[in-house]
């Protein structure tokens, strides 16, 4: 059984990450934004959202997750057998977004029928994320017995991408 979450800032890389891990380990890749906002960038119930995600992981032996969302985090932490924390400085996450804004034309990378979200809230969540949100990460991650990858550069997250693909399964 392989289950990873992928963790981290807007623009960090989580979405990039995970499918390719989830190519190189032949499992399915779940997008919980995909969940979160309907195609036109509206944001959907949390309920619904929450049930939605929790189906889709527990219908799966196998699976690679992508998104924060720590209302339900506890939930995806119980379920993975490994977490990826994608922790990239503030500058290189908003180059991240404004990067696959150009290169997708506003549309999600894992979906293109559905909108990528881009105003100054979203701006200023990836600007505050290691003030505010950071640190309830690394609380909910620290009171998980799960096992957590530290990812800090791009080249890390390539590298370990690169890994993956040469051994089919994550490393030890």
């Amino acid at each position: 059984m392989t289950r990873v979450a992928i963790v981290g800032n807007g623009g960090s890389g989580k979405t990039w990450l995970s499918l390719r891990l989830a190519d190189a380990l032949h499992v399915p890749a779940v997008h919980l934004d995909l969940y979160r906002y309907d195609a036109s960038g509206n944001v959907r119930p949390r309920p619904v959202f929450r049930r939605e995600v929790n189906d889709s992981l527990v219908r799966s032996a196998d699976w690679v997750a992508d998104g924060n969302y720590l209302g339900a985090i506890d939930d995806r932490l119980a379920l993975a057998d490994v977490v990826i924390h994608l922790d990239l400085p503030v500058l290189v996450c908003l180059a991240g977004v404004l990067g696959r804004r150009l290169r997708h034309r506003g549309r999600r990378a894992e979906d293109p029928a559905h909108v990528d979200r881009f105003d100054l809230g979203f701006v200023y969540y990836i600007l505050t994320f290691r003030r505010q949100m950071r640190p309830r990460l690394l609380a909910a991650l620290g009171d998980s017995t799960v096992q957590l990858l530290h990812v800090r550069t791009r080249r890390q997250a390539r590298a370990l991408a690169d890994r993956v693909a040469v051994l089919g399964r994550l490393p030890d």
